[in-house]
């Protein structure tokens, strides 16, 4: 019985785990665009324009 609550609970930590890993690097992109667009820097997404 314990073996199987521990196998969920690692599958649950796992996945908690790799969510945040996920909303962590996209607020790290989302910083470094705005750190882009407020110095006006590189210009190498032309195809906004």
């Amino acid at each position: 019985m314990w073996l199987g609550i521990g196998r969920w609970l690692v599958v649950a930590v796992g996945f908690a785990g790799s969510g945040y890993g996920l909303f962590a690097s996209a607020r790290w992109v989302a910083g470094l665009v705005e750190t882009w667009r407020g110095r006006g820097m590189p210009t190498w997404p032309n195809w906004r324009k």
